[in-house]
């Protein structure tokens, strides 16, 4: 039985955690920078990925930058994702299941709108 506060399934406390434990696997593997070298940038997943790959960039001496993405939902069953959208417009979708669902090329490109929305107040919210 897991008492309240001890370690997770997984092994991890947290997040942060994680990242602190990968953070440690990565730097031993990577070849010392040269003075003049800014170091990696480590990329982190929102929302959920940022503590972990803060915990990484802060162990490698890189730095941090945020990859946004949102979930493109099924028109009347948002939950269920059809696809997806990330930071710079990328669009990545799920023909077969568009094609089960009969989605139409107008419901598509509504809850494309829909997601580029939410994705640009994330990115707001990230980057300031």
């Amino acid at each position: 039985m897991r008492l309240w506060g001890s370690e997770r399934a997984d092994g991890y406390r947290d997040r942060r955690h994680a990242g602190e434990v990968l953070g440690d696997e990565v730097a031993a593997r990577l070849d010392p920078a040269a003075p003049d070298d800014p170091g990696p940038v480590v990329l982190g997943l929102a929302r959920g990925g940022v503590p972990v790959a803060a915990q990484v960039a802060q162990a490698v001496h890189g730095r941090l930058d945020v990859l946004t993405v949102r979930k493109i939902g099924a028109p009347g069953h948002r939950e269920l994702a059809i696809g997806a959208v990330a930071s710079g417009g990328r669009r990545v979708l799920n023909a077969e299941l568009i094609a089960h669902l009969r989605v139409g090329d107008r419901e598509l490109e509504a809850a494309t709108t829909q997601a580029l929305d939410e994705l640009a107040v994330q990115e707001a919210r990230y980057r300031g």
